[in-house]
């Protein structure tokens, strides 16, 4: 490292002066110190002391894989439920999930248990295959065999969580699934309410539709967390498509804020921008625009 600094770059250092300072200075001090105790001192044990010091460096070497390896192998057990779920069972059933392999399910779950218990850490087998879905064909009939064999849809997993949150970020059909299972929209977690997940990340018909199913099912639009409601909060995402269903669907509006910020304000700077860029411009926004400025000049 010292000959790099002086030979290999073209000022101080890779830190500028401290990081001179810090390859110059500190290298030789903490090998130079046991160095010196090994060399000059009197005692054996000071001197065992020194060789110790002086092999860290060597011992750090062989032992960094290893532990490295240890490491990777326990965040592979944790992502993969060994670490969760102690009966072979119960692993093979959360091997199939991650695999999303329906099949294997159907045959594994009668051998599992209570899809619902608590294991170790908190999890459930019901939370652990909603929490390792995709939006596959295969993901939706592993669902729809959970629910079938006593997954409760109804209530907060084991572990924390709702499992329609979950479900609603895998689409429509994964959405009503749930729903037909007698989930709630309204059940609160994190502080709101859990339909409102419909309402986060960027704009797709697909989740448009979710939005609408959920909105069906009686998703309560009075519902708020804090002070602000669903349409300050697709709003502040710029999520005009959803703003624009919700208000049609009788969602208050006309004095909403998304986080402290007229919507109004937001509308009109989101509309210069998307022109400014050549972005596409949500039919729903100009017409959303056309309202609150109808709605101020009532005013």
């Amino acid at each position: 490292m010292i000959a790099w600094t002086l030979f290999g770059v073209p000022s101080w250092g890779p830190e500028g002066p401290v990081g001179a300072w810090l390859i110059f200075a500190v290298p030789p001090l903490l090998l130079g110190i046991p160095l010196a105790l090994f060399l000059f001192g009197k005692s054996d044990r000071s001197k065992q002391a020194a060789v110790f010091f002086l092999a860290m460096p060597l011992l750090q070497a062989v032992l960094g894989p290893l532990y490295d390896a240890f490491e990777k192998y326990q965040a592979k057990r944790s992502v993969e439920g060994d670490a969760t779920f102690t009966k072979p069972a119960e692993r093979e059933l959360a091997h199939a999930f991650r695999a999303h392999d329906a099949e294997r399910v159907k045959i594994l779950i009668p051998r599992a248990g209570d899809l619902n218990a608590g294991h170790r850490g908190g999890d459930s087998l019901f939370r652990f295959c909603m929490t390792n879905l995709d939006s596959s064909p295969a993901s939706l009939e592993i669902v729809k065999t959970m629910l079938a064999a006593g997954a409760d849809a109804k209530v907060e997993m084991a572990g924390g969580g709702w499992p329609l949150y979950w479900a609603i970020g895998h689409g429509p059909e994964m959405t009503q699934l749930l729903l037909n299972a007698g989930a709630n929209p309204n059940s609160i977690d994190s502080g709101r309410p859990v339909w409102w997940e419909a309402l986060e990340g960027p704009f797709s018909e697909e989740k448009l539709h979710t939005l609408a199913i959920l909105l069906d099912h009686g998703a309560d639009l009075t519902l708020r967390s804090g002070e602000i409601g669903p349409v300050g909060l697709a709003a502040d995402r710029k999520n005009w498509q959803s703003v624009w269903l919700l208000i049609q669907r009788g969602a208050a509006w006309k004095d909403e804020r998304a986080f402290g910020t007229p919507i109004p304000e937001l509308m009109a700077l989101d509309l210069e921008e998307r022109r400014g860029g050549g972005s596409p411009v949500p039919d729903e926004l100009p017409k959303l625009i056309a309202l609150y400025e109808t709605s101020a000049d009532v005013r």
